[in-house]
C-alpha cells in the first residue's frame, strides 16, 4: 500500500499543480479521483489533502479565481470517500494495538529528513558523513528557500508547494503521535517528494552554485551507496531465512519438530521446506491483540498451536527465533524454554537463533 500511497499523491499533485496553473475543469477532476485513490491508499493521506489545502491558503489571492475548482475537487473525492467512513469507524477500536509507532521527540524530526534521504541501509562507516552532508543540504535549502520566498523568484510559488507537501504532513503526524503513536517513516513516503523537489532545486539553481553542487554530489553518492546495500547486501535489510532453512534441513533427523516464535521463520519453513514438521507457536502479541498482521497471517493459513499440542508430537525439537518483532515476548519465550527442556544446542545462523531442545520425561508445560 505503501507503493500506491507514494504513486497516487504524486499524480494527485500533477494535476493539482494542473489545475493551479491553468484551471481547467478536466485537470480539476482528475485531481478529485487521484487525491481520492491516495485517501483509500492510506489513513494517514488526509495530511497530503491538508498540506494541498494549507498552500492553498497562503496564496490567497490566487485562491479566489481556483476557489470553485477547488471546493469541487474537494466534494467529489468526499464523495467518492463516503462508502470506506463506516469501515474506518470500526477500525477506531483497534488504533491503539494495529496502528501504533515509537514514542516521539525533536530527535524525531530532525533524523526524519536524513532518513528521507538514505533510509537505514548505509554502512555505520559512513553514517557520520551522511548526517553531516545530508543536514549540510538540507540547511543550504531552507537558506535559500528563504531568499527565494523573500525575493518572490518565478519559482518560488512550486516551492512553497513543496514545503507544504514535506511540512505539513510531517508536523502534523508528530503532533498527532503525542495522542497517539503512529509516526512510522513509511507512512510519511509522500511527503519526501517535497524534500527531494527542494534540495534538488538548490543543487541546480541557487547560489552559491558550488557549495550546493558539492553538497548535492555527496548526498547522491551516499544514496547510491545506501541503494547498493539495500538491493544487493542481504544482511541489511531482510533475514537470508531460504539459507536458514537449508541448513537445518540438513542437520535434522527425522522425527525432529520445528518450533517458530514468530511467523517471519514460520512461513519461511512452510515455502522453502515443507517437507518438515514446522508449527507455529500461540502467544505471539500481534496474535492475542488481533491486529492486521496476525489477521493477515492467518488468512495465509498459518494458525497458532498451544506448546502442548506441539511438544506432545516428538522428543527433540528446535525453537527457530527471529528478532524481528516482539521482542521481549521472544526473549522470554527462550527463557521459558530453557527452564522446562533440556538444551541440546544453540547456534546462529545467518542472524536466526536456533536452539535444540529434548523434552524430559513427566515434564508438563503450561
Amino acid at each position: 500500500m505503501y507503493t500506491m500511497f507514494a504513486f497516487f499523491s504524486a499524480v494527485a499533485l500533477l494535476f493539482f499543480w494542473r489545475s493551479w496553473q491553468d484551471n481547467r475543469l478536466v485537470d480539476w477532476l482528475l485531481f478529485a479521483l487521484s487525491i481520492t485513490a491516495t485517501l483509500y491508499s492510506h489513513s494517514l493521506a488526509i495530511f497530503n489533502l491538508l498540506a494541498i489545502d494549507a498552500f492553498c491558503l497562503i496564496q490567497f489571492r490566487v485562491l479566489r479565481e481556483r476557489l470553485r475548482g477547488l471546493l469541487l475537487a474537494h466534494i467529489i473525492s468526499i464523495m467518492l470517500f463516503l462508502p470506506w467512513i463506516v469501515t474506518m469507524v470500526g477500525q477506531i477500536p483497534r488504533l491503539q494495538s494495529e496502528f501504533a509507532g515509537a514514542s516521539q521527540s525533536i530527535f524525531t524530526l530532525i533524523t526524519t529528513p536524513y532518513l528521507f534521504l538514505f533510509g537505514v541501509s548505509l554502512k555505520p562507516a559512513l553514517v557520520p558523513l551522511a548526517l553531516f552532508a545530508g543536514l549540510a543540504l538540507v540547511a543550504f535549502t531552507i537558506l535559500s528557500l528563504w531568499y527565494a520566498i523573500r525575493e518572490r523568484k518565478p519559482e518560488s510559488e512550486s516551492l512553497i508547494l513543496a514545503l507544504c507537501i514535506l511540512v505539513v504532513p510531517v508536523l502534523g503526524v508528530y503532533l498527532m503521535s503525542f495522542i497517539q503513536p503512529v509516526f512510522v517513516l513509511r507512512r510519511l513516503l509522500p511527503a519526501s517528494l517535497g524534500l527531494i523537489f527542494l534540495v534538488s532545486w538548490t543543487v541546480m539553481e541557487a547560489k552559491p552554485r558550488w557549495l550546493n553542487l558539492a553538497a548535492g554530489f555527496s548526498v547522491a553518492l551516499l544514496m547510491l551507496a545506501a541503494l547498493f546495500n539495500y538491493y544487493l547486501d542481504p544482511d541489511v535489510q531482510k533475514v537470508r531465512l531460504r539459507e536458514v532453512v537449508q541448513v537445518l534441513s540438513e542437520k535434522t533427523s527425522e522425527g525432529d519438530i520445528f518450533i517458530h516464535a514468530t511467523d517471519t521463520s514460520a512461513l519461511a519453513f512452510a515455502y522453502y521446506a515443507p517437507e518438515l514438521k514446522s508449527h507455529f507457536l500461540a502467544g505471539d502479541p500481534d496474535y492475542i491483540a488481533e491486529t492486521n498482521r496476525g489477521r493477515a497471517q492467518r488468512i495465509a493459513g498459518l494458525e497458532p498451536e498451544t506448546l502442548n499440542s506441539i511438544i506432545g508430537l516428538g522428543d527433540i525439537f528446535w525453537l527457530v527465533v527471529v528478532m524481528d518483532h516482539n521482542l521481549e515476548y521472544q526473549t522470554d519465550l527462550v527463557e521459558r524454554f530453557d527452564q522446562e527442556f533440556v538444551k541440546l544446542s544453540q547456534e546462529n545462523i545467518h542472524g536466526v537463533d536456533v536452539l535444540r531442545y529434548s523434552r524430559e520425561m513427566g515434564s508438563e508445560t503450561n
